[in-house]
């Protein structure tokens, strides 16, 4: 058989690098971004979150993309007190 797990297992662990990253950039892009696109873009970076950890359930990114997610959740409950 010519199956190669080490390849496989490279691929899926950039995988799960890039999905990490892709959270962590959609929290940032939130933060920076204009009044009026705040609340549309953490609720965003939320989704990415579950995104995230529906497909790498056990991530090493879990307690920091865990950390992240409350401080969106947060962001995005001062959003609703404000407006």
């Amino acid at each position: 058989m010519d199956f190669k797990p080490s390849i496989n297992l490279k691929f899926f662990c950039k995988i799960a690098v890039l999905s990490s990253m892709t959270f962590v950039d959609a929290y940032l892009y939130a933060q920076n971004s204009i009044e009026s696109k705040k609340e549309e873009r953490y609720k965003s970076t939320i989704d990415h979150y579950n995104k995230l950890i529906e497909i790498f359930p056990a991530t090493e990114y879990k307690k920091e993309a865990s950390r992240i997610l409350s401080a969106a959740e947060e962001k995005l409950k001062d959003y609703h007190t404000v407006n």
